[in-house]
């Protein structure tokens, strides 16, 4: 027998209804459990009284998240939350959404509204927040560099005493979010708790969300995305699935490539004949093509640097060296009048010579090597459909921090891209209650970050030799390589031999390598059958079907009176 609770009361279902419960892998689709719509008869006293405080002209504002459960003799078919579609006289039209889809339930919520829960940090938190990751903390206080280009403008300034780092509050004191805290308090906003984290122990717990702005909350860091958009993005990215259990709202953090390592395969033995289908070419826009990446980068002159236009380099001519020390001084202004690119051995890395100016009394122009290229796409560059990422590495720059003996360290950091612009005109208070003054708003198009490398050793320049410092100071930086074009010079390079990690696709350590740890699936080809059952299943697992294994993407059952049909219908893939 079929019963319907909600909240624990008792539904009182038709005599005679069938409803359909879908169940979805969250690997292809991002969606979990759910049901089509079911007709609740309000005529019966025992459903009219579950269902008497509901406003018929807006469903959704007196009852949220009541727990929905149908249960078919001693098994749960499905344990959810009610979502009220509509009432009239005599029917309320209702769905029940579970795992997955429940979490989807707000995805048209602009993540921008949530609460994000900020932190205040001490001076000694904010110093203890340098020898963290997002394990320990929910920010970490490194030196940001500032949009303009003047001396010291960044914020979280600090010196060392005693080898000690401490803040000397003359910048603005801003945390610099980490982007897996980020992630996991909307997930919680959403109602959710935390399970397991997988991927927090990859390099991702030091990935941080850059912001210089300190009018700004949590949630103001982000764009204007959906909830859907955002957790889009980050999947892409983080090469991740959040999966909320459909029993215990617990929601875990995979890696894509571990998602199926434990699983445990299932036998379907009955399988209808005359019910088997394949499908080519379907129309899935979940599979995510790992082979062909690419930085979705805005029109600032730096994303130019970090990634040549196609053009380039087939017009320049590269000249070899085996590192950039190597780079003769004297031709220096040949490379800068000719399309010339330098190429070290040592690292890989490609360089073009640019013009500065030294912010100093002499603004004296003077020519250098830049690095350039970091973050080209990688993968196939003859894909046409490259998965494209909105979430991508920040400016970079570097910060001065003195010690109390009179040395001072350049260490690298990164540099916000967008401008704080403090208008000298003042506001009167008529023009502010008139509407006529201008104030500012920032929204950022994409999802900006750097990593935080911690405490680091970096390079100084001591009786005239370039050298590590003996002193440790707070790093952050989108590359292992810590070159910028104020130190060019591959041997006064900072060296991290624990530490190689990086916002670039390319190199051992690279992106490219972290995403095509994969399975390969093919889901061009989609192989639909009928079967016998008499029980769910955990769509995680392998399914041997005549003799050869498949992943599953859904399967579709029939609920009757009786409990569940006989016979249900899964959409599954080829485990080559």
């Amino acid at each position: 027998m079929t019963q319907l609770f909600i909240d624990g009361q008792e539904v009182i279902l038709p005599e005679q209804f069938e409803l359909e419960l879908i169940t979805e892998n969250p690997y292809f689709t991002r969606n979990g459990e759910y049901t089509y719509d079911i007709d609740i008869d309000l005529r019966v006293p025992q459903n009219r009284q579950i269902y008497k405080n509901i406003q018929r002209s807006d469903v959704t504002t007196k009852i949220n998240n009541r727990t929905a459960v149908i249960t078919a003799g001693a098994f749960e078919l499905i344990r959810g939350i009610e979502v009220v579609l509509s009432v009239d006289n005599y029917t309320a039209k209702i769905q029940i959404v579970a795992g997955n889809s429940q979490l989807n339930y707000n995805g048209e919520q602009r993540i921008r509204e949530i609460e994000i829960d900020s932190v205040n940090f001490s001076d000694d938190e904010a110093v203890n927040s340098l020898y963290g990751t997002s394990k320990t903390y929910h920010a970490v206080y490194t030196p940001v560099v500032a949009y303009k280009t003047y001396y010291n403008n960044y914020v979280n300034g600090l010196d060392l005493k005693n080898k000690v780092p401490v803040f000397n509050h003359s910048t603005n004191m801003i945390p610099q979010y980490y982007l897996l805290y980020i992630l996991e308090n909307i997930i919680e906003k959403l109602g959710f708790v935390k399970g397991r984290d997988y991927i927090e122990d990859y390099f991702w717990q030091r990935v941080f969300i850059v912001n210089t702005r300190p009018e700004l909350k949590p949630q103001e860091i982000l764009p204007d995305w959906t909830v859907n958009e955002f957790f889009d993005e980050i999947e892409k990215y983080l090469h991740c699935i959040i999966v909320v259990d459909k029993f215990t709202g617990i929601y875990n953090i995979y890696k894509r490539s571990s998602y199926f390592d434990f699983s445990s395969t299932i036998y379907i033995d009955d399988v209808l004949d005359d019910n088997i289908e394949k499908v080519y070419d379907p129309d899935v826009d979940y599979a995510y093509n790992y082979d062909a990446v690419s930085y979705d980068f805005p029109s600032k002159d730096i994303y130019r640097y970090f990634r040549l236009d196609e053009n380039v380099k087939p017009l320049s001519t590269v000249v070899n060296v085996s590192s950039s020390e190597n780079v003769d001084p004297a031709n220096y202004q040949t490379y800068y009048d000719n399309p010339y690119l330098i190429h070290s051995d040592k690292y890989g890395i490609d360089y073009a010579m640019v013009k500065l100016v030294n912010y100093d009394t002499t603004q004296q122009e003077y020519l250098t090597l830049r690095v350039v290229n970091r973050f080209a796409d990688g993968g196939n560059n003859d894909i046409e459909n490259k998965t494209t990422f909105k979430i991508v590495p920040a400016d970079i720059g570097r910060a001065e921090i003195w010690n109390y003996d009179g040395m001072d360290a350049t260490c690298p950091a990164v540099k916000s891209i967008t401008e704080i612009n403090q208008s000298d005109e003042k506001i009167g208070i008529t023009d502010l209650i008139n509407g006529n003054a201008k104030i500012e708003s920032y929204v950022p198009d994409r999802i900006y970050i750097g990593i935080y490398y911690g405490m680091q050793k970096v390079t100084v320049m001591k009786d005239a030799v370039y050298q590590l410092s003996e002193d440790v100071f707070p790093c952050s930086y989108v590359d292992h390589y810590f070159i910028d074009e104020f130190n060019p010079r591959e041997d006064t390079m900072p060296t991290h031999v624990n530490m190689n990690y990086t916002l670039s696709f390319s190199g051992d350590t690279g992106l490219l390598s972290y995403y095509q740890d994969d399975k390969k699936i093919d889901t061009t080809i989609e192989y639909s059958f009928k079967f016998i059952t008499n029980k769910t299943y955990d769509l995680r697992q392998i399914f041997v079907i005549r003799n050869k294994k498949y992943f599953c993407k859904e399967i579709r059952y029939t609920i009757t009176p009786k409990g569940l049909d006989k016979v249900a219908e899964g959409v599954f893939y080829l485990v080559e």
